[in-house]
């Protein structure tokens, strides 16, 4: 169970959590690039996959990623992750390092030999963890980039959108 008791990451959480439980919008929209019958652009929701084994946490980020417009699947462990890949093409992977049955690390390595062959899905990383050494071995195994938890709504946005 991860330590709330520091009052500035109490107040994240909080944020947080009244983000993900408000009725605010915020769905800015991916653009395929290909023309549908009418000759307009098509637009399409981005697919994440929340690899996430803490309930509430899971709770919270589906619930701002939905906000954000995005359609979402979760896995709750490491194997999980790989299983859903064998049927998904995701546009996004946000993945928690700390699972109970892999290292995020090595999740992150075997999700890029996984995908070798299809295009690039982005693996970004949100952990508790502020370690360097941590962010060194999430950065080599090929992770976009690292988001502390309890993660923004602007900082989620930015990182789909940008």
């Amino acid at each position: 169970m991860k330590d709330l008791s520091d009052k500035t990451t109490h107040r994240k959480w909080r944020k947080c959590l009244g983000c993900a439980l408000s009725s605010e919008s915020h769905t800015p929209h991916f653009h395929e690039n290909k023309l549908n019958e009418s000759g307009e652009d098509r637009i399409r929701k981005p697919l994440v996959l929340l690899v996430e084994d803490e309930r509430v946490t899971q709770f919270i980020h589906k619930r701002m990623l939905l906000k954000l417009g995005c359609d979402v699947d979760i896995a709750a462990s490491g194997k999980g992750t790989l299983e859903m890949l064998d049927t998904n093409d995701y546009d996004l992977i946000f993945l928690d390092i700390g699972l109970p049955d892999m290292w995020g690390v090595e999740i992150a390595q075997a999700i890029h030999q996984r995908l070798k062959s299809k295009a690039q899905t982005r693996i970004i990383v949100l952990t508790s963890h502020t370690e360097d050494g941590v962010k060194r071995e999430c950065i080599a195994a090929g992770v976009e980039t690292i988001l502390h938890k309890p993660v923004d709504i602007d900082n989620l946005r930015h990182i789909i959108y940008t």
